[in-house]
Formats: C-alpha cells, sequence, structure tokens
C-alpha cells in the first residue's frame, strides 16, 4: 500500500514513520518503508509502502521531487542548514536584487556532479556520511571518501525576497533543536556557535521553488546561490512539495 504523509520539521525519519503507522492505523506486523529521506529540520511529503508495495522502492525513489526553499544569506554552517555549527556569519553587504535572483536561478538550472554532502544519509563502507563526519576529530570527510552523483535542477522559480533578524534565526535554531532534544544531533556545540550571529543584524532570506531530479540536495543548492553573490549561505527552510505525482494536500 502506498502512503503519503507529511513530515514536520524537527522530527525524525523514524519518528515520522511511527506517526504515520498509527495515524494509518497498521498492523504492527506489517513491514513498511520510506522512499526517499527529509533532513531532520526539512519538512513536506514522504511516500511510504507497505507490505508488497515495499518491494516497488527502487521506482518511487526516483521520482523527480519539487521543493519550496527559503535560502538564507550572510551565514553558513556545516551542515548548510539551520541545524548545523556557524562557520561564518557576516553583515550582510548589500540587497540582492529581483533582476539578479532571476539570473542566478536561470544559471543554477543544470546538471551537477558533485560529492555527497558530508553530512547526509549517503551510506560508505557501512555507515552513513553524517557518521564519518561526527567523529573525525577535524569534523571533515576525507574528500576521497564521500561518492560522486549527478542530479539535475530543471526549473527554478524565484517566490520572494524578505529579511529576517538574527535574534529570529537564533528562536528557529533552539525551535528545532528542543524539537530533536530526544537525540544526539549536537545541539549544545550548535546553539553555542549560533551566539556569533548578531541579534540586531537583518539577514536576507530568498525564497524559491525547485523542480529537480532524485538526489538533489537543496542544502547543496542554497550554497552554490551563495556563491554567485559572494556570500555565505543555507537552506533555512526546506519543504518538499511532491515526489513524482504525490503530494500532501494543503501543503
Amino acid at each position: 500500500m502506498i502512503h503519503v504523509f507529511y513530515k514536520a520539521s524537527g522530527e525524525t525519519m523514524t519518528e515520522c514513520m511511527q506517526r504515520m503507522k498509527e495515524s494509518e492505523h497498521l498492523d504492527p506486523t506489517i513491514p513498511v518503508t520510506y522512499t526517499g529521506r527529509l533532513d531532520p529540520a526539512a519538512s513536506g511529503a514522504i511516500v511510504f509502502l507497505s507490505g508488497s508495495d515495499r518491494y516497488n522502492k527502487d521506482q518511487f525513489q526516483s521520482l523527480d521531487k519539487i521543493y519550496a526553499v527559503t535560502i538564507l544569506l550572510g551565514v553558513k554552517t556545516d551542515t548548510a542548514d539551520l541545524l548545523g555549527v556557524v562557520s561564518n556569519a557576516k553583515t550582510p553587504d548589500n540587497i540582492v536584487s529581483t533582476e539578479q535572483i532571476q539570473d542566478i536561478c536561470t544559471k543554477l538550472c543544470s546538471s551537477i556532479t558533485e560529492p555527497f554532502p558530508a553530512f547526509s544519509a549517503r551510506r560508505v563502507d557501512g555507515k552513513a556520511l553524517w557518521m564519518h563526519t561526527k567523529s573525525n576529530t577535524t569534523n571533515k570527510v576525507a574528500e576521497n571518501l564521500a561518492p560522486i552523483h549527478t542530479t539535475e535542477i530543471y526549473t527554478i522559480s524565484a517566490l520572494g525576497t524578505q529579511t529576517i533578524s538574527g535574534r529570529e534565526l537564533k528562536d528557529s535554531v533552539s525551535r528545532i533543536c528542543t524539537l530533536l532534544s530526544g537525540h544526539d544531533f549536537r545541539q549544545p556545540e550548535i546553539i553555542k556557535s549560533w551566539e556569533q550571529v548578531s541579534d540586531e543584524t537583518e539577514y536576507q532570506t530568498i525564497q524559491i521553488r525547485v523542480h529537480c531530479s532524485s538526489g538533489s540536495y537543496m542544502r547543496t543548492l542554497a550554497e552554490r546561490f551563495g556563491a554567485l553573490v559572494d556570500s555565505p549561505a543555507l537552506a533555512m527552510t526546506i519543504v518538499r512539495e511532491s515526489v513524482g505525482e504525490f503530494s500532501i494536500p494543503n501543503l
């Protein structure tokens, strides 16, 4: 059976699956798998397969995706989202114009070959890359450890731009860390690192909608956007709106 479910920000995949089973009143003995992960800070559509439909997992994992993403300019973390240790924070020099945003969105629509993010679930030598990264004393994965993959960004629509204060950003980080308090995501280290972000500083955010192939990382896309305007950047929010033809009603 196919189950399309909503994963909340600050929820792990395991927690989402358990909530789905309870919501769907599934017999505990029925095996279930998910097709395509979402990061702990991300939210949106997850396709679960139960029973014999589990054997169709590969075809669901290869489906295209649509994401609504908010890019934050001026701050960089080691995970490229809010649930990461701040490695660079600077006061924005200027506001990126609507014309610049449109131009950059066009430039980012392409096929790209790059390593998997250091903080990702891609398994190498029997464990996820994020586990290798966390266990490394320099907090970096060896270059030859992260495998290369190719993805494609088909279209990017610019939705708008706003500003957010450093105080609001830190409140968002604290909220996500609190929601994940039952797990070790380096919360104390993360919250401590965000202290370098000034409460009063206003940071620009850019909202986009992305249609892409399976395996595309919105965190990486946000960093690529920032590089084109010479700014640290991260994916402040990621909402997966659809997986192929499957989407969450009223999402």
